[in-house]
């Protein structure tokens, strides 16, 4: 019966003090959100080098939380390919100035072009014909015939990052900024594909207290969309500030509270080019995967009014029963829903190498993704203090 009461009592204890850290999880994350998409982050992609600046305060954060190295440094230095829009950027519509990210996106694997060109609309893709210059192909003192891929849409327009130019420039236009058909296309864009740039992942972890050689490892990636020309930058606050928030507020937990097993916590860049950072680490891997109990990846959790998804849900029963259990128990999160496997973000490359792992993102909230609305002011964190503790005492448990 003691016994019994102890145990009530120390579990009452822990509840009481994770709540208590948590509930400066939301001032902390703000913070790191703010800064992660501020100006001087240049959107943490890979002109004027804001995945640099990007990692760089992350493990300055990590430094701050007394996390270990793996190895003599937190990062871990990885080439990519990558086409990069740093400077020119004009695209005019019978006279008509178009603001860039809002009323069109250019292709990420776009070469550059400069020139003028005509037709008349039609539904869906076009081909404009006209004069210019496309990516400095055309070295004469005369421009030469050249075509370009326009696409009137009334879907949201959509940027992203590519490691290849493509041979066409393609400019995706919103259907409300151009009402009438084309008569006139003005393009004035510039572009710089960088072959093998240096960029890095950022490992920190923390010692286990009784199984040190085994890992509970917690993944984000910090890199996003870069910038569309000198003006335009794409904050990227849900994706995926929003999981290196998260990533660093559990590093700050367990640097308060030692684990059983090791933690590592590693923010990934390269992510939006085709989960590069995280297939340099599977190949290259700092800790011996096959020591790795269980990985979360955390991407998109900056919202959450109707609860979680997980991917992986349907495939690692018994720790989906654990998280559904902690959750009926103390309701985190409204609620749960699961999905079987998807190679839509970092984890996937884990799991094909036989890593057991979950994918978690938030459901419902402002739905901006890959344009400059994803911005911290639109973002609500509903879930995200309740997730974090579902995420603590799911790791304590494992």
């Amino acid at each position: 019966m003691i016994r019994g009461v102890c145990r009530l009592i120390l579990s009452l204890m822990v509840g009481l003090i994770a709540a208590a850290i948590t509930a400066q999880d939301a001032v902390y994350a703000r913070e790191i959100i703010e800064k992660l998409c501020s100006e001087s982050m240049h959107g943490r992609g890979y002109v004027r080098k804001g995945d640099k600046k990007a990692a760089r305060y992350i493990a300055s954060e990590y430094g701050q939380l007394n996390l270990l190295p793996m190895g003599r440094q937190y990062y871990q230095y990885l080439p990519l390919d990558v086409n990069t829009f740093p400077a020119a950027m004009s695209v005019t519509l019978n006279g008509r100035p178009l603001k860039a990210g809002y009323d069109y996106m250019i292709e990420p694997s776009s070469p550059g072009v400069k020139g003028t060109f005509t037709a008349k609309q039609v539904t869906g893709e076009q081909w404009l014909k006209g004069t210019g210059i496309i990516d400095g192909q055309d070295k004469g003192d005369q421009p030469t015939n050249l075509a370009v891929a326009v696409e009137i849409t009334t879907k949201k327009l959509l940027f992203g990052v590519s490691n290849v130019v493509g041979k066409v420039p393609k400019i995706n236009i919103n259907a409300a900024a151009c009402p009438d058909s084309i008569i006139n296309l003005q393009l004035n864009i510039e572009n710089h594909f960088v072959g093998h740039y240096e960029s890095q992942n950022v490992v920190g972890y923390i010692r286990g207290t009784a199984c040190p050689d085994s890992f509970i490892v917690f993944t984000a990636h910090y890199d996003h969309l870069g910038m569309m020309g000198k003006k335009t930058w794409f904050p990227g606050a849900n994706d995926n500030a929003s999981g290196v928030a998260m990533l660093l507020n559990l590093a700050a937990y367990f640097t308060a509270h030692p684990p059983r097993y090791s933690i590592a916590f590693i923010a990934f860049t390269g992510e939006e080019a085709g989960l590069l950072g995280s297939s340099y680490f599977v190949e290259n891997p700092l800790m011996n995967l096959s020591a790795i109990k269980f990985l979360i990846n955390l991407d998109l959790v900056g919202n959450g009014p109707e609860g979680i998804m997980v991917v992986n849900g349907s495939v690692f029963a018994r720790q989906l029963e654990l998280l559904n259990t902690i959750n009926k128990e103390q309701q985190f999160v409204s609620q749960i829903k699961t999905r079987g496997e998807a190679c839509n973000s970092d984890h996937c490359v884990f799991y094909r190498q036989g890593v057991p792992c979950f994918f978690i993102y938030t459901l419902g909230g402002p739905a901006n993704y890959h344009n400059p609305a994803d911005a911290p002011q639109n973002l609500t964190l509903t879930a995200f203090e309740g997730l974090t503790r579902l995420l603590i005492h799911f790791s304590e448990k494992l």
